[in-house]
């Protein structure tokens, strides 16, 4: 699975099929991961807190939307703003995703109503062992302290961002899995194992949330 797809996941409420925190922090950071799996494949590259595209086609409609919105900048932009950009279709990202993991078989579409006749869609999971696999996998680097890859590091911040230590990991956990992703960037730093481009994507995530937050707040949204 991808990065994005493992996000959604953590963050999908496995029986009832929904988004458990609908918050900032999880579309922005779903929009990070994105641009980390751009960033992977050779899509794009990061120059000085920017970025910029490499290559005008892609396979993956997620990533095809990016480069769309880089397209249309005659400067590379900077990371935070193109992830405030990806705002707008952030929802339609989403879906696409969740498409792709139905047609994998781990989960399935459910039409229900809303107050009997706002029509809605869910999507429980009906295949549990790859994120059981997942979770199992995020515990084991957490227990015994290992610094985990970029994909792995990443994926801890934005469970953590978005407020899903507890849904992910168990709220028994919650205290020692939060200390460790604490301490993961101060641990990264020092072991060299984290890119610059992953810590700017890690800093534009903060930047982008805070950023929206307050223009939320100025609009009364």
């Amino acid at each position: 699975m991808t990065l994005k797809e493992r996000f959604v996941l953590l963050a999908l409420d496995d029986a009832q099929g929904y988004i458990i925190h609908h918050n900032t922090a999880y579309w922005i950071g779903l929009a990070g991961a994105v641009l980390f799996e751009m960033l992977e494949k050779g899509l794009v590259m990061f120059d000085d807190h920017c970025i910029n595209y490499l290559t005008p086609i892609a396979d993956d409609p997620c990533h095809v939307r990016v480069l769309n919105l880089l397209k249309k900048h005659s400067q590379p932009p900077r990371v935070e703003r193109v992830l405030e950009e990806m705002w707008d279709s952030i929802e339609d990202t989403q879906q696409e995703i969740i498409n792709g993991l139905v047609n994998q078989g781990i989960l399935k579409e459910v039409k229900k109503s809303l107050l009997w006749f706002i029509p809605i869609k869910r999507y429980p999971m009906v295949n549990k062992i790859p994120e059981l696999r997942l979770r199992k996998y995020l515990m084991v680097l957490a227990q015994e302290d290992r610094v985990p890859d970029e994909e792995s590091f990443l994926l801890f911040r934005l469970v953590y961002q978005c407020g899903l230590v507890a849904e992910v990991f168990g709220k028994k956990n919650q205290k020692v899995i939060s200390e460790y992703i604490e301490e993961l960037k101060e641990v990264n730093d020092a072991s060299g194992k984290i890119s610059e481009s992953v810590k700017n994507i890690e800093t534009a995530l903060l930047t982008a949330i805070r950023n929206l937050n307050l223009q939320m707040v100025l609009s009364g949204g």
